[in-house]
């Protein structure tokens, strides 16, 4: 089972996939392969996480992601970029043992770029607004998607 979402932004269309199966999320792997077959040697992925939000103290939520194949997330031609993409590995690796080899945070990207240290404490959405003048905007279906329910059945 999984749910598409097409998402504008600017004239720019995202699609985000939320499944259930690990077969969407392989083929989901496949299809950008084969779509950016002559850029693979230097594929930039965005990736981010979601989970439910930890409110009791000692309870831990597991990251409900996709779990991605780790030949992709461990592939040293493809770098993954986000804001805080660090503590983003560090879950998947916390809460699944994934690995992700290449990593670029955006704010460091911003700060050495633009050469402001405030960059480096922003979000992705203020880092949006401040670089891009765009306000992005993630849609409520996603948003208040059952994560903790993704979560449970081993995404």
């Amino acid at each position: 089972m999984h749910s598409l979402h097409k998402i504008t932004s600017y004239g720019q269309q995202i699609y985000a996939c939320i499944t259930y199966d690990p077969s969407i999320v392989t083929r989901w792997i496949n299809d950008v392969e084969r779509a950016y077959l002559p850029w693979l040697n230097r594929l930039v992925v965005g990736l981010d996480i979601e989970w439910r939000p930890n409110l009791e103290p000692g309870v831990i939520h597991p990251v409900a992601t996709l779990q991605l194949v780790h030949a992709f997330l461990t592939n040293p031609n493809y770098t993954f970029v986000g804001v805080g993409i660090e503590d983003v590995a560090t879950k998947l690796s916390d809460d699944y043992g994934l690995a992700v080899l290449r990593m670029v945070d955006l704010r460091m990207l911003a700060v050495g770029r633009w050469r402001n240290p405030s960059l480096g404490y922003m979000g992705l959405k203020k880092l949006v607004k401040v670089i891009l003048r765009k306000d992005p905007e993630k849609p409520r279906e996603i948003t208040l998607s059952q994560w903790g329910e993704l979560a449970s059945v081993g995404v």
